[in-house]
């Protein structure tokens, strides 16, 4: 739901704060010890940023974002780094326009290092086996990457920020965030309209008794 909101528009404080009250109750309670609920756990950190971000509450999405990248997504899959990493790419954002630039700078430095801590491992995490490889695994492998990238760009661009104000968000692009989800999301959409089309046609082909 908070997906939606964010991609589709229609956010309000209202939307987000039962949002955020949805999201708190299940960290106040969720098994620390069951991988599928820490996977949520780093998920649902990660989409509250965006949507306290979205309303413009600055800090607390600073806070949220600075908490879900040191959550270590190894326990469940190297994949799920896109979030952490992704997270550390939004507080660097936040504390460069707090004009923070060496935190920021870390911050994309942690991000980096967390691509290169995740994706140096045994690769049966990513795509299962070589001979029957899971479709999804190198390509959001490669989302991992691109994030990371992202972090990169940010961290050169910082040097220049002081001299050329705004330099940093002409070189980074936000818009690539999230891009596999993105994608899959899409894909689904248009199987389901493929589905109501053909179910339409069909209606239309039933003779009347």
């Amino acid at each position: 739901l908070a997906h939606q909101f964010l991609e589709m528009g229609g956010l309000t404080i209202h939307a987000v704060t039962k949002l955020i009250q949805g999201i708190n109750a299940f960290d106040a309670v969720y098994d620390r010890e069951n991988i599928h609920s820490h996977r949520w756990a780093i998920s649902l950190h990660y989409i509250a940023g965006r949507l306290l971000l979205a309303v413009g509450n600055r800090d607390a999405a600073l806070s949220t974002f600075l908490t879900c990248a040191e959550m270590d997504p190894m326990r469940f899959s190297p994949l799920l780094a896109t979030k952490t990493i992704s997270s550390r790419m939004y507080a660097g954002l936040i504390l460069t326009g707090n004009n923070q630039l060496t935190e920021a700078q870390e911050q994309f430095n942690l991000g980096m290092k967390e691509a290169h801590r995740v994706l140096q491992g045994d690769w049966s995490d990513i795509i299962g086996s070589f001979e029957n490889p899971l479709l999804f695994g190198l390509q959001e492998a490669a989302e991992v990457l691109d994030v990371a990238s992202q972090c990169a760009q940010a961290f050169h661009a910082l040097k220049r920020q002081e001299s050329i104000p705004g330099y940093l968000w002409e070189k980074v692009n936000l818009k690539r965030f999230g891009l596999v989800e993105w994608n899959k999301y899409l894909e689904r959409e248009i199987s389901r309209l493929h589905r109501l089309i053909a179910n339409i046609h069909v209606q239309e082909a039933t003779p009347v008794a």
